[in-house]
């Protein structure tokens, strides 16, 4: 009797740290709500929220995904990093300066990439490694949070 009593016991703990670890992506251009310069939309989880600001000369509707970008821990590829940012073109982008919307600013958390496939890796003009998505779809720019 002890045993299934410790057996069931541990369940909810193994379940907890799987419910930790969520999918999230870089939100639907439809999801996005504008005020002014300032966007907002919520995460896949309800945990939070994605927030941007444009440039005062490419406020206006959202009209559609550009890219998103990771930025992988020393050494770790696709398994570990952090996000940075999700673009979207405006109706009024200039030069191509659209929207960022960040992923829960101030709350910084390792992530990983999933949907590997849309995900490129590059190498910026200073020589630090990023991969980029800019698949037609947004929903496509996977990756998940990983627990602390």
């Amino acid at each position: 009797m002890k045993i299934a009593t410790i057996a069931v016991a541990r369940l909810p703990l193994h379940g907890a740290a799987f419910a930790a670890e969520s999918f999230e992506f870089c939100p639907d251009e439809n999801t996005i709500n504008a005020a002014g310069r300032f966007f907002l939309a919520p995460t896949q989880s309800g945990q939070g929220e994605w927030l941007g600001m444009a440039p005062a000369d490419s406020a206006g509707k959202i009209k559609g995904f550009v890219s998103a970008i990771f930025y992988p821990a020393e050494g770790s590829g696709i398994e570990k990093g952090q996000r940075s940012k999700c673009t979207y073109s405006t109706e009024y982008s200039v030069q191509k300066r659209g929207v960022d919307m960040r992923y829960k600013p101030n709350q910084p958390s390792s992530v990983m990439l999933t949907n590997t496939s849309a995900w490129v890796k590059k190498t910026s003009s200073f020589g630090m490694s990023y991969y980029e998505c800019t698949a037609p779809r947004a929903a496509q720019c996977q990756f998940k949070e990983l627990a602390h």
